[in-house]
């Protein structure tokens, strides 16, 4: 969810995401996990690799991506004002 969330204001450079990352989690992230994670979310429509003239490559959402992002957005305010059912 952190990769996802890293990139919800935006396309970002594989070091910005290892930055957010890195900061969001307070540990160091490791660029294999990374690569694997960012592989999957572009095998499955979510993620998009865009090489840009002046910028170099970025990673961003797809339409797909966002949308995703809205439902786990959902799921997550449901559980904070429903803690007792789902046992918390």
């Amino acid at each position: 969810m952190e990769t996802l969330a890293a990139l919800t204001a935006g396309p970002r450079r594989y070091s910005e995401l290892v930055h957010l990352l890195t900061i969001a989690s307070g540990e160091t992230v490791h660029s294999r996990s990374l690569t694997d994670t960012l592989r999957h979310l572009q095998d499955n429509g979510i993620v998009e690799h865009q090489v840009a003239d002046d910028d170099g490559a970025v990673y961003r959402l797809t339409t797909e991506g966002h949308e995703l992002v809205e439902v786990l957005d959902d799921i997550a305010n449901w559980t904070e004002r429903h803690p007792r059912t789902i046992g918390l």
